[in-house]
């Protein structure tokens, strides 16, 4: 790089008038002096110059020009050292300058000559399960539990999650077929009745024929989830009577072939959240049959191996699964399906340890996690490269 008085042309205004043409393939320099003030003028190209960089160090600005991306800048050994990314689908690889204050630019060396192992998936280790439906069984001391007269939204209790349990009794004066209608359930239900679930097609008609017996008490038990509430834009007034979730209304039996009176049911219990994925208590090894139609916890190991070289992005892939949530190491990743289309949950970087990593899945429908994978996203994973001033600090 060279100072070229040619470029600079003073005009009869008194201006100073500067042209050049801009180079293809390395940035050049100019420099010219007004008074006390020496000015530096770098010229690239468009492609170069969205690889530009401030980058402050010891109380001055450096500018670097290369990397896509800087992560990192320290001086070592009087000497500034860059950690510099790339994405895994970038195959440029341009030469790094550093233009300082002041003295001539320097083009920096590797200090890592070759990209690390990618890595595209992570080594899972058996699965172990967890009923998460105890509240099913007839059993089940829901004393606890909040109590109303007619079933309460999802979140009376003062659980935000966006899972519920409500439970009640049935007693009927005549055995035969009959319906059972709910006022309002929102969005996703699953229907148990003396411990067992109730193939519930017809639920998003709020109907359901059940077969019952005079004189015996028949446990009902309804688990209900949801995808999210409205942002509730503009709207002023209170949240728990607008874009209720879980049941909300009467409930009510009444004989399938129409004759009889209403029956209407009350006295419901009602609880929300998953569960405590953390309780120690009821893991076992899952088997080979899959638990179905009824939210189940699933847990494994998984190693990370030492990464050199290379930042993958890490993924839980769910699309095996139904609906549900995924903690990772204790830290939840969200719920499951995305809103968009999107293989799985993003796991952040400083949520992973370097080998032994815990994995948890609360699924609503039992689905056997057996097809779960930890996935490296090609589109975010970048390759790792730090520069130095100079190669003797290897």
């Amino acid at each position: 790089f060279s100072n070229k008085t040619q470029n600079f042309r003073i005009l009869s205004s008194g201006l100073l008038e500067f042209s050049a043409l801009v180079p293809s393939s390395e940035p050049a320099e100019y420099t010219f002096k007004a008074g006390d003030h020496h000015v530096k003028i770098i010229a690239v190209n468009n492609q170069l110059a969205k690889r530009t960089w401030f980058v402050e160090s010891k109380d001055q600005t450096n500018i670097v020009i290369g990397p896509s991306y800087i992560g990192e800048a320290k001086i070592k050994r009087q000497h500034l050292r860059l950690t510099a990314e790339r994405s895994y689908q970038d195959s440029t690889d341009f030469p790094v300058w550093i233009f300082k204050p002041s003295g001539d630019a320097v083009q920096l060396v590797k200090y890592n000559k070759n990209a690390g192992e990618r890595i595209t998936k992570l080594k899972i280790g058996a699965w172990q399960v967890k009923n998460a439906s105890e509240a099913v069984s007839p059993e089940y001391n829901d004393h606890t539990w909040l109590l109303s007269d007619e079933p309460l939204q999802m979140g009376a209790d003062g659980d935000i999650s966006a899972n519920a349990w409500y439970r009640t009794n049935l007693s009927v004066p005549e055995t035969g077929k009959y319906q059972l209608q709910f006022k309002n359930i929102r969005e996703r239900a699953s229907v148990f009745l003396d411990g067992k679930w109730i193939n519930n097609a017809s639920i998003f008609k709020k109907s359901i024929d059940i077969d019952l017996k005079a004189g015996k008490k028949h446990h009902l038990t309804v688990f209900t989830a949801h995808d999210g509430r409205n942002k509730q834009i503009f709207y002023v007034g209170p949240l728990d009577t607008v874009d209720a979730k879980g049941l909300t209304g009467p409930v009510t039996l009444k004989k399938s072939d129409g004759t009889g009176s209403v029956i209407h049911i009350t006295q419901w219990r009602m609880k929300g959240g998953p569960g405590n994925p953390d309780n120690k208590r009821g893991w076992k090894t899952l088997s080979s049959e899959p638990q179905v139609n009824s939210p189940h916890f699933f847990k494994t190991k998984f190693s990370l191996p030492a990464l050199k070289g290379t930042r993958p992005v890490w993924r839980v892939n769910t699309t095996s699964l139904s609906y549900g949530s995924v903690w990772v190491n204790g830290h939840n990743l969200g719920r499951y399906p995305e809103k968009i289309k999107i293989n799985g949950l993003y796991i952040p970087e400083n949520w992973l340890k370097v080998r032994n990593n815990t994995i948890v899945i609360y699924d609503e429908n039992g689905v056997s996690p057996e097809r779960v994978s930890i996935e490296s996203e090609i589109a975010a994973g970048r390759d790792v490269t730090i520069y130095t001033e100079n190669d003797r600090l290897k």
